[in-house]
């Protein structure tokens, strides 16, 4: 998809890209960040389970406490999954915002190579503020697709899984009542889906036209004085604040539903488990014990499936910021360079030293030559006795280029002795 532009404003449309494109543009972007995708992946695996495994192992300490029996070894385990859950989210974290920071450096350095590339006919099109924003806020945007969604959403299928295959273990009446509110909660994410990403990429584009009319009032800032147009403009910038407050208004309306449905749903199911736990209890196929245990298990699958749906509106927003990065990445370039590449630095660093020291050489060559001149008592000018061959010295390797002779009417330069030293 090329980049759209309105024939008035020149603001950069987002469109053209789906969910399934952009996550393959942005992974895209992943290449020597592949180890540290990796551990993000490992330890948000692992957070997620000793959260869990603190949960589980202090309901097992109340239960081996309600029926007598020593429980110092879950206590140890406990000490052990505490402080262990905190290590793991801060490097899942740091992990996952360095690599993320880091592509976002690449992306920016890419965005502005193709603008380069593009210059000066596609800038004619382009407003001055819109581009600074997408290379400011949309690729910042982005941030949230690689630190909080793309090692979240592989945490977020194999621990519900997990949860489910134990459930079913112990007691398949409690997983078939927790299937379908998880099932409810994995699928709010994409509830909505296409009204939250259109209305997403039409805040950007808002905020887009706002930002370039910002940076052009303040270039612009003495035309308007002089021109007596500050109210107008202050008029117009306001009209500008409220277009992004509609755009943005039902954006957080759909999100706040989807919000309510999550929670409602998460409720629900552990209400599920609990019902259907103490069925089994008075029927005597689970013990008493063990259903805070598999209530707890079973909270905890929501866990990593809410993280994914609370960045909704981050997801919309990175949408539509990949939108118009990758309009911009696709616009063909209209002007091709050659293929005699542009000298570099150090190629101009060279030829400057080999100037510099051809010139050197002819000095010195001349110098030497008009010295032995002289010594000779010839009469002769010093620049005509330089110029007077085009041989080599025994002591010069260049060789000096033959100077014109001195006109009739040049006053001849007297010999004069002097040192042997050249």
């Amino acid at each position: 998809a090329t980049a759209e532009l309105a024939p008035t404003d020149g603001i950069l449309r987002a469109a053209g890209l789906g969910w399934a494109g952009a996550a393959r543009v942005l992974l895209g972007f992943v290449t020597v960040e592949r180890l540290k995708l990796a551990s993000t992946f490992v330890f948000g695996v692992l957070r997620v389970a000793a959260y869990i495994g603190v949960g589980v192992l202090s309901a097992l300490v109340i239960a081996r406490l309600k029926a007598g029996e020593p429980f110092e070894g879950l206590i140890w385990a406990l000490a052990v999954a505490a402080p262990a859950a905190g290590i793991l989210h801060w490097l899942e974290s740091w992990f996952a915002h360095d690599m993320a920071f880091k592509l976002l450096a690449e992306m920016r350095q890419r965005l502005f190579d193709k603008l380069d590339r593009l210059a000066p006919a596609y800038l004619l099109h382009c407003r001055s503020g819109d581009l600074a924003a997408m290379a400011t806020q949309d690729i910042e945007t982005v941030e949230y697709f690689y630190a909080h969604t793309v090692a979240p959403a592989l945490v977020a299928v194999l621990v519900p899984a997990s949860v489910l295959a134990v459930l079913f273990l112990w007691g398949w009446p409690m997983a078939l009542a927790l299937l379908p509110f998880l099932a409810v909660v994995a699928l709010s994410p994409f509830l909505m889906r296409g009204r939250l990403d259109r209305l997403g990429s039409q805040a950007r584009e808002a905020l887009g036209e706002l930002n370039a009319f910002a940076v052009d009032s303040i270039q612009g800032l003495a035309e308007i004085i002089a021109f007596q147009q500050t109210r107008r403009r202050g008029e117009q910038f306001v009209a500008l604040a409220r277009k992004v407050q509609q755009v943005r208004l039902p954006f957080y309306r759909d999100l706040t539903l989807q919000m309510a449905i999550l929670e409602v749903a998460t409720g629900l199911g552990g209400l599920a488990v609990i019902v259907a736990g103490a069925l089994m209890v008075n029927a005597g196929t689970l013990t008493a014990g063990l259903l805070p245990l598999f209530t707890l298990l079973a909270m905890a699958a929501f866990l990593p499936v809410s993280e994914i749906a609370h960045i909704g509106r981050q997801l919309a927003d990175t949408l539509g910021a990949t939108r118009r990065l990758h309009a911009v990445e696709q616009e063909p370039v209209p002007v091709t360079d050659g293929r005699t590449s542009a000298p570099t630095t150090r190629s101009r660093r060279a030829s400057a030293t080999t100037t510099r020291g051809s010139t050197a050489r002819r000095r010195r060559c001349s110098r030497r030559r008009g010295r032995a001149g002289l010594r000779s008592g010839s009469t002769t000018s010093p620049t005509a006795i330089a110029g007077a061959t085009n041989r080599r010295s025994p002591t010069c390797s260049w060789t000096c280029p033959r100077a014109p002779p001195s006109p009739w009417w040049a006053p001849r330069a007297r010999a004069r002795r002097r040192s042997p030293i050249c």
